[in-house]
C-alpha cells in the first residue's frame, strides 16, 4: 500500500490546540468589545450592535466561550501531561534558584489583585476610561432628546456613580 492510500486517524490534539487559539482570539475581541460596550439601558434603547451582534450577543459570547476555553486547556493539559509535569518537576528542582522571581510574581500578582479591589491608580483609571468608553456612548447620541428628563437624569447618576465608590471594598457601583 501506498502513503498517500493511507488514511490517518483524527488528531486530537491538532483539534485542541487549533480550538485553543482560535477561541482566545473570540474571548479578546469580545472582551474589548464589552469593554467599550454602551450600558445597557442604552444599548437597549437604542439596539446598539457591533458587527451585526447586540450586547446579549457579545456576553453570551464571551461567557460561553470561556466556558469552552476551561475545557480545552483541561484537555490541553491532559494531553500534554508528560511535558507539563516534566517542566513543573524541573522548575521544582531549580526552585531553590527560584525564589526570588517566585516571591516577585507572588507580589505582582497580590498588587495587581489589592490594588484591583482597591480602586488605587492606574487599576482605578482603567476601569475609569471603560466606563467613560460606554457613557461616551450616551454623550454622542441623538437619542437623548427622545427619553427627555429621564435620559439626563440616568446619565447625571452614572457620572456620579463614576466618582463614588461602594463602602467596604472600593468596587464602583453598578449602575445597570
Amino acid at each position: 500500500m501506498m502513503k498517500n492510500d493511507m488514511k490517518k486517524s483524527f488528531n486530537w490534539r491538532g483539534l485542541v490546540t487549533f480550538t485553543l487559539i482560535m477561541g482566545i482570539l473570540v474571548e479578546t475581541v469580545s472582551g474589548i468589545v464589552l469593554y467599550i460596550t454602551p450600558l445597557g439601558r442604552f444599548a437597549n434603547w437604542t439596539n446598539w450592535a457591533f458587527w451585526g451582534l447586540d450586547k446579549q450577543e457579545w456576553i453570551a459570547i464571551h461567557t460561553i466561550f470561556g466556558y469552552l476555553l476551561l475545557i480545552i486547556i483541561g484537555l490541553h493539559l491532559y494531553f500534554n501531561r508528560r511535558v507539563v509535569a516534566r517542566f513543573i518537576w524541573s522548575k521544582i528542582h531549580r526552585s531553590l534558584n527560584l525564589k526570588r522571581e517566585f516571591i516577585a510574581a507572588l507580589a505582582l500578582i497580590v498588587f495587581v489583585f489589592a490594588g484591583t479591589l482597591g480602586n488605587i491608580p492606574p487599576f482605578s483609571s482603567m476601569m475609569d476610561l471603560g466606563r467613560e468608553a460606554k457613557l461616551s456612548w450616551e454623550k454622542n447620541s441623538d437619542e437623548a432628546a427622545v427619553h427627555g428628563g429621564r435620559w439626563a437624569q440616568s446619565i447625571q447618576e452614572d457620572n456620579h456613580a463614576l466618582a463614588t465608590r461602594r463602602g467596604g471594598g472600593g468596587r464602583w457601583r453598578n449602575t445597570e
